[in-house]
């Protein structure tokens, strides 16, 4: 838990490090592994995996060490090594995943091992259909084509997302594609916009095979866990072509560096063209994280006006309008979408907002209270009982805010917001003593917030700033 709340890789290392001296587990080491690994820094992450000499153990965590140790092999640049141990690790403990990762890493160093190696794989499921269709498309394969589009097609349900099944059909039977693309719809917008422009992009003849190869590779690297490799290799296709927007889709999908010089931000300002609905949408996601909530409320309702049936565009807007502080123009959103589709976080949201536009208005905020108790009837969500349990308090019900607040917290414990509320609802009932405590919780959890979070806003440090103010004698 503390680890997992370090606000840097050195701290979480020294947490870690702590641990493990007096709980030693094999779960830490991979911790620590996986740390060294996201900083960067391959070689000390090998060096611990050598040094905990597990490598002939075939246990689940020996397992997870040692995909760790191909995964630092692999983003270090010793791909050799890599599908080295991958080939001793099926050499020891045979089994599926080890062949898929062994197969994927070979793709480039060594095709035609590769091919033969999937060849030889029994059972063969949807995993191993991609993986010789990726091939294909690498290599130019007609014959592998078809036979891992027959074994694709044959399987019938994958329990995979469809757009896998769009990147198989262009490959494997490119007339079946459109069918595939209708099927897309599920995986959200941005595939079906990317899926859209790729099948424009074959009916103009301006899509050659070898690069649906790599695509699927990079989308099959993502899925077995090589996720920095499945970003790369998503980033050089986009930069060979910067009128692909699947690779951008790739790169926004499960995006968490969204910094201005990381792979998301610098695949946008790549693509082409730089006003499709993908790259606004991505714009507006990088702009709210980077604190421009007013220029995130311009790209969502640019998005929401071109896509009126998609509820999730004025939905963002909405979230980017109060943020941008534009109170007024987010209710208006908030209230519009509850009576469309009753969704309860639309009622909780613009409770909320009431909250803040009229904190003295008894009539506003029984509107209000109303709205955030259908919302927490909808479900006992933490979110909704904090603005349950704080409409409450702004009306001089503390003794029913408490009820709400102290749910609230036990469900948002790192939440300053939810703290702070809980303080002043305890004062009112004349627990000095709890409310002290939760203000000085406020104050550390917001200010760890601010730290870590440059983009946490302003209402986090006014959170800050009012506890600070509410412990002063």
């Amino acid at each position: 838990m503390l680890a997992a709340l370090a606000a840097t890789s050195d701290e979480r290392l020294a947490i870690l490090r702590q641990l493990a001296q007096t709980h030693p587990q094999a779960s830490l080491a991979g911790a620590e592994m996986g740390t060294l690994i996201g900083a960067g820094r391959f070689e000390d992450a090998l060096t611990l995996y050598r040094s905990l000499g597990s490598e002939g153990d075939d246990s689940a965590a020996s397992q997870t060490m040692a995909l760790l140790a191909t995964q630092a092999l692999f983003e270090s640049g010793d791909a050799e090594g890599a599908i080295d141990l991958c080939l001793r690790r099926m050499g020891q403990a045979p089994s599926p995943g080890w062949t898929r990762l062994a197969v994927l890493l070979m793709m480039d160093a060594r095709p035609r091992a590769a091919v033969e190696l999937l060849e030889r794989t029994e059972p063969a499921g949807p995993v191993e259909a991609l993986l010789g269709l990726a091939l294909a498309g690498l290599n130019g394969d007609e014959a592998l084509a078809r036979d891992a589009w027959a074994r694709w097609v044959g399987l019938g349900e994958t329990g995979l997302p469809p757009r896998y099944g769009l990147l198989a059909a262009l490959i494997g039977q490119p007339d079946q594609a459109a069918g595939a693309l209708a099927a897309c719809e599920g995986d959200g917008y941005p595939w079906l916009w990317a899926g859209e422009a790729l099948l424009e992009d074959q009916r103009q003849q301006r899509l050659e095979r070898a690069e649906l190869g790599r695509l699927l590779r990079a989308m099959l690297a993502g899925q077995m866990g090589l996720r920095s490799a499945g970003r790369d290799w998503a980033s050089e296709a986009l930069q060979a072509r910067p009128a692909c927007q699947w690779a951008l889709a790739m790169l926004y999908d499960g995006a968490t560096d969204l910094s201005a010089e990381g792979p998301l931000a610098r695949g946008v300002a790549q693509v082409e063209p730089a006003d499709g609905p993908l790259a606004q949408a991505v714009r507006a996601v990088l702009a709210q994280a980077h604190g421009a909530h007013a220029e995130a409320v311009e790209l969502y309702a640019a998005l929401a006006r071109r896509y009126p049936e998609q509820m999730a565009f004025r939905m963002a807007q909405a979230d980017a309008a109060e943020k941008a502080g534009q109170l007024e123009q987010a209710l208006g959103l908030y209230q519009a979408l509850w009576q469309q589709t009753a969704h309860p976080v639309t009622a909780n949201n613009a409770a909320y907002v009431l909250s803040q536009l009229y904190p003295h208005d008894p009539a506003r905020l029984a509107e209000a209270q109303e709205l955030a108790d259908k919302a927490c009837q909808a479900a006992r969500s933490p979110m909704f009982l904090d603005t349950a349990g704080w409409i409450a308090q702004l009306r001089g019900e503390s003794d029913q805010a408490r009820l709400y607040l102290r749910q609230a917290v036990r469900g948002l414990p790192q939440s300053p917001d939810v703290h702070y509320h809980l303080a002043l609802a305890e004062a009112a009932g004349g627990s000095e003593a709890v409310a002290a405590w939760h203000l000085q919780a406020a104050i550390d959890l917001g200010e760890r917030l601010l730290e870590s979070d440059p983009t946490a806003g302003e209402a986090t440090a006014e959170i800050v700033r009012l506890a600070r103010q509410a412990l002063q004698p």
